[in-house]
């Protein structure tokens, strides 16, 4: 229990430290993000341990004969305690809700297919997270443009855009992580920073961010970071000197705009989580 709940205390650690992140808080920059800095999401990180815990344990000792979505509603009130502790060191500042929903639910499911008596891999976790899952994708559609209705800022953007955001990516196990960002940082070559920054600005391409969209304040923004991005690994990327500049420069970019990619940091850190699970370690696969 303690070991699985290091990885996820280690992939919020591993992602707020990688530097330089465009838009994002970093070991030496806030980007977009005046009310925080490393320090803050350092406290955020720590206090969530005993959480991350806590979820596994739910999992673990969920009764076989419970329903999986039943499961999922059991830990909700979990969820919103561990963003309580969250608010309470960063002192009212979203560090990691995102993460926490995300994680909690992995964390979970981890834990119940360890109770099964079999060896934990992604794609068991993943199955179970699924069917955990089943009836969130339903709450998107049960919306509508009713007058007098208060939405969240993800409810908005499917309304508008029909973008499911993180929920969506949830419901249907995580495709852009499972498919795509967890093979590509298994393949990544460099040192730890520059093969999680590749793997953060290749979700970029992949993620539909709301983070951005919403700050953005339409999609046109996210495609223009796109075309950005490729520019950026046509230019060889976090290793080659033109990369590093194209970093500079959007960040600098994001700072004026107020943009951030929020949305895919979450993806990283569950793309570390799952790398973590498999028993990777990044300092140990250096090129």
């Amino acid at each position: 229990m303690r070991e699985v709940a290091s990885y996820a205390e280690r992939a919020l650690l591993y992602e707020v430290t990688c530097t330089p992140k465009p838009g994002l808080v970093d070991a030496v920059d806030a980007g977009a993000h005046e009310d925080m800095d490393i320090f803050t999401f350092i406290k955020s990180s720590c206090v969530l341990r005993g959480y991350f815990e806590e979820f596994f344990k739910r999992g673990y000792q969920a009764e076989k004969e419970l329903p999986l979505p039943e499961l999922f509603e059991q830990i909700r009130q979990l969820g919103l305690e561990a963003e309580q502790a969250m608010y309470q060191v960063t002192f009212g500042v979203n560090t990691h809700k995102g993460a926490i929903f995300s994680l909690g639910i992995l964390l979970c499911a981890t834990g119940y297919v360890h109770k099964q008596n079999t060896s934990i891999t992604v794609e068991k976790v993943l199955s179970v997270t699924k069917k955990m899952l089943i009836r969130l994708s339903a709450d998107f559609k049960k919306l509508n443009l009713g007058e007098n209705q208060s939405y969240t800022a993800g409810e908005q953007l499917y309304l508008k855009y029909g973008i499911s955001g993180i929920r969506g990516e949830a419901s249907a196990g995580y495709p852009l992580v499972y498919n795509y960002a967890l093979p590509f940082l298994k393949k990544s070559k460099g040192t730890t920073h520059e093969r999680m920054l590749d793997t953060l600005l290749y979700l970029v391409t992949l993620a539909e961010d709301t983070n951005l969209i919403k700050r953005g304040g339409s999609l046109a923004t996210l495609f223009e970071v796109r075309k950005k991005i490729k520019n950026y690994f046509d230019h060889g990327g976090s290793k080659s000197d033109q990369g590093k500049q194209d970093l500079a420069t959007l960040n600098q970019e994001f700072k004026d705009k107020n943009l951030s990619i929020g949305g895919s940091a979450d993806l990283l850190i569950v793309t570390l989580y799952f790398f973590f699970l498999e028993g990777n370690d990044l300092a140990n696969s250096e090129a």
